[in-house]
């Protein structure tokens, strides 16, 4: 686990420039992601290092790694969970190896096998290949968005990392906003890959190669999430089959040289893991972390029943209350180290941090089970709207055509009309707003500042791109598409990661095994949900392994106690960063239609406005530490610095 980045230069415009101060600026920048090592290659036109988080292979795992021949040098970030069993393969041809890592295995399964290597790839990873002698580079990212890559690429260069704040430290890139990418944030309250929020800058897509042959870049899809059209429906070989796999993924990520331990949040996937990873070390003393917000209302609050689930499965299990005063020292921190604005992952910092200060430095989490079977209550709450449709749908063409004939000569505004019309609409268009908190488009754009083109964007656009992906498949597997295409790689992934990485913490996350999700993939809707009961295979399995009272507790959304911290403690930072000399200096939104939605929250608080205060407050202090610096140097992180930052107007 570490945090790579490099440069190659396309032309000889450079050739005096003094380039190996910059690749260490910005391998610096990445101090966090890995403390232990760090490590250079650098050519006349290529630049290549890397920081590292010592997990496996202590001792011998120095990157960057080289080939036997010397031809071939690899910088890599992430875990390959099947490493073993490679490795004995390529021994079988003849593969010697100097080192006992993943690393060195990777780059020998990419000389046997070019840049097919990713399909026998079991892990989370991205990396990049140089080829010395051709002069190419080869980079891949995981199937599923676990480990970030980042690059900027133009006629004179190709700059990437791990983290977008590295290849800021590149003296020849301008730093502007991304319109379509700050638009979509408006939207989702974090960043839409392949945009980042900084122009020109991208994010290579999970399960995307990217190569440069000829200075001309190519990026390609090597994996998708496919659905099988014939569903299994045998409860019992399904269950049977979903108990091996999540056995075998689980023990593949307890390989660690150093401490192991595990996130409980006291639901059932997380319960679940700890189980398994019971079950596999053959211990019941098992590290497990939990984290909780101080606040009376208990919905805020998991502690008490993490504390049941430890108690019954016997772990060493630890926890800690966070108040406003944590989150307030630790604000600038966070948002520093997220890279790009988001409104969630505050649990998921203070988690790893938590868990870090007790000498963990790899973690599993049961991230991944809500979207594998139909975990989140939006996936129940279109369960009744889907089966009105399909009722409609399978009518006789002539009944239908009399009930929509007679529908015409209602009101527009009618009920039973909006349902017909609906009905017509693809699966995604009848859900526009999915996953945002906005009821359309032009509730969002009237928050920005007239003439800045933003109502050229419809986020409806993507959200059916990904829900209208399989016209045939059932709304659950199309709602699970999404979630494993979009929301799971820029938001929870995209938190385990970079919160993980700013307290030196590995975070792994057993159900987010490519074949797991390849195998929900053939499983029949009703085995995820059926009359309002959700991951019925899940539950299944669990059945052998989490305690009864886990599997019959009600699911809790688990969030920080925004609402009522943004009316007290949050109160002077709210006025104090969306004020009307700040709105109007940084020149993106409409400080009366912010001004109104101030005044509309602490009038009548509810979730909805407050995560849209939430989402500006974030972006401000980003463009505080992001934008108004002239040079990104991890910053001063005391509040009252930020609070008193220069403000510069944005430049798109």
């Amino acid at each position: 686990m570490c945090g790579i980045c490099g440069v190659i230069w396309k032309n000889d415009k450079f050739e005096n420039l003094e380039k190996t101060q910059i690749i260490k600026k910005m391998n610096d920048s990445l101090f966090h992601r890995g403390p232990d090592d760090e490590g250079y290659f650098v050519q006349n036109n290529i630049q290549l290092a890397m920081r590292r988080l010592s997990i496996i292979d202590i001792s011998g795992g120095h990157q960057p790694v080289f080939s036997s021949d010397k031809n071939f040098v690899i910088v890599f970030n992430g875990e390959i969970y099947n490493y073993r069993e490679l490795r004995e393969s390529l021994k079988e041809k003849n593969y010697t190896f100097n080192t006992k890592s993943d690393t060195e295995v990777i780059l020998n399964l990419f000389i046997e096998y070019g840049e097919e290597c990713v399909h026998r790839l079991n892990g989370m990873f991205s990396f990049a290949i140089w080829n010395i002698q051709a002069k190419k580079i080869f980079v891949a990212r995981d199937r599923l968005g676990i480990k970030p890559f980042y690059y900027f690429d133009n006629e004179d260069y190709f700059v990437f990392s791990s983290e977008i704040k590295s290849i800021l430290q590149f003296p020849f890139l301008e730093r502007k906003i991304n319109q379509k990418a700050l638009y979509h944030y408006l939207s989702f309250f974090t960043v839409s890959a392949p945009n980042t929020l900084i122009k020109n800058i991208f994010s290579l897509l999970p399960g995307h190669k990217l190569s440069i042959n000829s200075d001309k870049i190519s990026v390609s899809q090597y994996w998708d999430i496919n659905f099988n059209s014939k569903k299994i429906s045998d409860k019992v070989f399904l269950t049977n089959e979903l108990d091996k796999l999540l056995n075998d993924s689980v023990q593949k990520r307890l390989v660690s040289e150093v401490p192991i331990g595990a996130f409980l949040s006291g639901g059932i996937d997380s319960s679940l893991i700890v189980s398994l990873m019971q079950k596999n070390l053959a211990t019941s003393n098992v590290r497990t972390f939990t984290v909780g917000f101080e606040e009376k209302n208990n919905s805020y609050n998991e502690t008490e029943f993490a504390r049941e689930t430890a108690k019954d499965l016997k772990t060493i299990h630890k926890e800690i209350l966070v108040t406003p005063k944590n989150v307030l020292e630790e604000l600038a921190k966070i948002v520093w180290f997220f890279d790009q604005p988001t409104a969630s992952g505050m649990q998921t910092y203070f988690v790893s941090k938590f868990t870090k200060e007790n000498n963990i430095t790899v973690a599993l989490s049961g991230l991944g089970g809500d979207e594998l079977s139909a975990g989140y209550n939006y996936y129940r709450k279109y369960f009744f709207d889907e089966k009105n449709f399909e009722r409609y749908r399978l009518l006789p063409k002539a009944l239908k055509q009399t009930i929509e004939f007679a529908v015409s000569k209602l009101h527009k505004t009618s009920k039973l009309n909006s349902f017909i019309q609906s009905y017509k609409k693809g699966f995604g268009s009848r859900f526009p707003n999915h996953k945002t908190l906005f009821t359309s488009e032009n509730e969002k754009t009237h928050y920005f500042k007239k003439g800045l083109g933003f109502s050229n964007f419809l986020t409806a656009d993507l959200i059916a791109s990904f829900l209208d992906s399989f016209p045939e498949e059932s709304y659950i597997n199309k709602l699970s598409y999404f979630d494993f295409k979009h929301y799971l790689p820029n938001d929870p992934l995209n938190d385990s990661d970079k919160m993980g990485m700013a307290n030196s913490i590995e975070i792994r996350v057993p159900f987010i095994d490519y074949r797991i999700v390849e195998f929900f993939t053939e499983v029949h809707p009703d085995l995820k949900l059926k009359n309002n009961n959700s991951k019925i295979l899940l539950r299944e399995v669990a059945k052998s392994y989490v305690p009864r009272a886990t599997l019959e507790r009600k699911k809790m959304g688990f969030e920080f106690p925004l609402p009522n911290w943004m009316q007290n403690d949050f109160k002077f930072l709210v006025f104090r960063l969306l004020g009307k000399e700040t709105i109007e200096k940084r020149g993106v939104f409409n400080y009366e239609a912010i001004e109104k939605l101030l005044a509309d929250f602490y009038q009548n608080p509810n979730r909805q406005l407050c995560y849209r205060i939430w989402s500006l407050v974030i972006l401000e202090l980003w463009f505080r530490l992001y934008f108004d610096r002239e040079e990104l140097v991890t910053p001063d992180f005391d509040l009252d610095y930020l609070l008193n930052q220069k403000i510069n107007s944005v430049e798109f």
